[in-house]
């Protein structure tokens, strides 16, 4: 995905507020949290977007909805965004913001999907490995997906790394079918 320059300014000034308030990994953590509900809600979406709502409106609804639950800086970013018509560069806005964070602060994303839920120990024990294997520290965020039966689907930042069992049996059958 190409990053824009308005998407890459917004980044570089939100990250470089966030430092200055000492507040990156709050920043961090509400942009993750918006961009989930912006992924998995289409209510949440249609406000974002719609030219049908007033821009006033639309931050009303969402400093009322938003203002307890994520860091006043992502939502001031939002406010910015829907004044300059730019709502649309938020996942961009929030991709290169993470690539950012991990530069700077000398850190990985990484996403796992698992089959089953993981107890503390088990998330603990996968952290220290693969931070071990990396050599830095990681951010981990773990997803429940039973669809893929066992195993896990691990994404290193733009890496994916697929040992699910779900994939093992596609290449199977692929290999069958091919002879």
């Amino acid at each position: 995905m190409a990053i824009s320059r308005n998407a890459n300014r917004f980044a570089q000034a939100l990250y470089s507020v966030a430092e200055k308030k000492n507040n990156v990994f709050d920043v961090k953590s509400s942009l993750e949290q918006l961009m989930k509900l912006y992924r998995k809600n289409p209510e949440f979406r249609f406000i974002l977007l719609s030219k049908r709502i007033n821009k006033n409106q639309k931050i009303k609804i969402l400093k009322d909805s938003l203002s307890n639950k994520v860091n006043i800086i992502t939502l001031e970013l939002i406010e910015i965004l829907l004044v300059n018509d730019c709502i649309n560069e938020l996942p961009a806005i929030n991709s290169r913001f993470q690539l950012f964070v991990s530069e700077k602060m000398e850190t990985a994303q990484v996403s796992v999907i698992v089959s089953d839920e993981l107890n503390g120990e088990q998330k603990s024990n996968l952290q220290q490995s693969i931070e071990a294997k990396l050599n830095k520290k990681i951010d981990i965020q773990l997803d429940v997906d039973p669809k893929i039966i066992g195993g896990m689907v691990l994404r290193i930042d733009n890496t994916i790394i697929d040992g699910s069992i779900k994939r093992q049996l596609e290449k199977i059958r692929e290999h069958l079918v091919l002879n």
